[in-house]
């Protein structure tokens, strides 16, 4: 995916909530919702340096389980265009050519117009009904996609709806909550720090290494002087 959009920045706080009131019934907006997957994106990154490891880690499978759902969300809520990808493979296939037994779809949303504006997800992780509503439509060599082909479902796959499946996502949401309030004021206390030390330095490069950090500070965990 491209960069964040300032326009449509979210901290990783907001994020969350976001995804929660879409569970909730909320109606999605496109760019809430890109703008909360850019978030979360980054912030299940491998940690490049020890100050973002050690302090600012996030747990990779309850964040990833709420950005393939709001990968979901767009795919079912959103007109747009997906080019489908064997495992492996670094070019997309043909429609004209067999469903792949295992590989990955990218989303790319009408409204966006940069290539980079586009939204990665594996077939596995596909809910049931919207993964066949795209084998259908590329096995007719389409590749369009509107939100009129998809049913207005829960926004888990239908195995989800299990007592089990639902306790375990419940835990998964306590988790996120957790590190989304706890990880910004860690990250607030960061971006305090790592702001002195970069008015302070004088070496160019050191400098633009230190103006990186608090920009993923900002763009994760919405840090800044007016959140203190």
């Amino acid at each position: 995916m491209g960069t964040q959009d300032r326009r449509t920045s979210m901290g990783l706080t907001e994020a969350y909530q976001y995804w929660r009131s879409i569970e909730g019934g909320e109606t999605p907006s496109l760019f809430k919702t890109s703008g909360a997957l850019r978030t979360i994106e980054l912030a299940i990154e491998p940690a490049e340096s020890e100050w973002q490891s050690t302090s600012l880690a996030v747990s990779l499978q309850a964040w990833s389980s709420i950005r393939d759902n709001l990968i979901n969300v767009l795919i079912s809520h959103f007109p747009g265009y997906f080019l489908v990808y064997e495992e492996s493979e670094t070019y997309p296939r043909d429609s004209s050519s067999d469903w792949p037994l295992r590989g990955h779809i990218e989303f790319y949303p009408d409204a966006f117009k940069r290539r980079t504006d586009c939204f990665r997800i594996p077939f596995d992780l596909i809910h049931v009904s919207s993964l066949a509503v795209i084998r259908q439509k590329f096995a007719n060599g389409e590749q369009n996609l509107a939100p009129e082909m998809f049913e207005r479902v829960s926004m888990m796959p239908e195995e989800d709806k299990e007592d089990g499946v639902a306790q375990l996502f419940a835990k998964v949401y306590e988790i996120c909550e957790r590190e989304a309030e706890k990880g910004r004021k860690r990250a607030q206390r960061t971006w305090y720090h790592t702001q002195c030390e970069a008015r302070a330095c004088k070496n160019k490069d050191e400098r633009r290494e230190l103006l990186r950090r608090l920009n993923y500070l900002e763009t994760v965990w919405g840090c800044g002087a007016a959140t203190a």
